[in-house]
């Protein structure tokens, strides 16, 4: 692991067990102590954890602070994000209506639609908004509400109103964890009602999410499997997690550093793979 997806790493753990020592975290790291203790200062620094007697918590009472910060996530799997997000980005026609919520993996999406033409994009995500809004063939719509200031995203009764007001395409939405048996879940109270409006305004839902989303169960439930359409993520999924989802009737599209993209968008191997 690199040192954000170490980190995000240990903020879960923590979340999970409330306190941990610095030998049973480098035990489930695989790393040394030492690596862990710098680890843990760098997230001491950020306000993320408090340091005990031995080991770690995290700053914030682990019965109210679900939401893994935005900024860890943002840096952890960067290579997997950015690929799915490629992949997402070439299933976005021109002329096409879409919807982006503010995932990391989306933000991705997002950088690759710069060059369509005729596209509208509705987000609730600043940072997707600033990414896009200097498009000149493109028409982009910030919803209106109240700032989540941590994921630096509007939420509540206006953002959702905004979202009813329209009908889209496509949604291309990311998760905090997706599971047979609970479908699609997510982190944070305040905005976890946002993505639900998302998907009931979309004709198309694709979930955008790398391999450590699957067989997770986050904090807030989104919505079952049986409302998304597809499926992408990356080449560490487990055959066996791959083949269950596709069981369920849902499409996987899986991609890897060895694939390319056609013009739907479907990742498939390159030539001689």
């Amino acid at each position: 692991m690199i040192q954000q997806e170490r980190e995000l790493r240990i903020y879960d753990l923590l979340q999970t067990y409330r306190v941990m020592r610095v030998e049973q975290l480098a035990a489930e790291l695989k790393v040394t102590p030492a690596t862990v203790r710098n680890d843990l200062t760098r997230m001491m620094r950020n306000g993320l954890v408090k340091r005990v007697h031995g080991g770690a918590i995290l700053a914030k009472d682990p019965s109210t602070a679900y939401e893994i910060p935005f900024s860890l996530r943002r840096d952890a799997f960067q290579e997997e994000k950015q690929l799915i997000g490629r992949v997402a980005a070439g299933e976005v026609s021109d002329g096409q209506t879409i919807i982006l919520d503010v995932s990391t993996t989306v933000l991705e999406a997002a950088r690759n639609l710069r060059m369509r033409k005729n596209l509208i994009v509705i987000t609730n995500a600043i940072h997707i908004f600033m990414e896009l809004c200097n498009c000149p063939e493109m028409l982009v719509i910030l919803t209106g509400g109240m700032l989540e200031r941590d994921e630096m995203c509007l939420v509540g009764p206006i953002a959702e109103n905004t979202l009813r007001g329209f009908y889209a395409d496509k949604a291309i939405i990311g998760v905090g964890g997706l599971s047979l048996g609970k479908g699609i879940t997510g982190f944070g109270i305040a905005e976890s009602e946002v993505p639900k409006v998302m998907i009931e305004s979309a004709r198309e839902i694709v979930v955008v999410a790398d391999s450590s989303k699957l067989d997770r169960v986050s904090f807030t439930a989104t919505a079952p499997l049986e409302k998304i359409h597809r499926l992408i993520t990356d080449w560490h999924a487990q055959p066996g997690q791959i083949k269950a989802l596709k069981d369920r009737g849902l499409e996987v599209v899986v991609c890897g550093p060895n694939t390319h993209q056609e013009s739907t968008g479907r990742a498939v191997p390159t030539s001689g793979n």
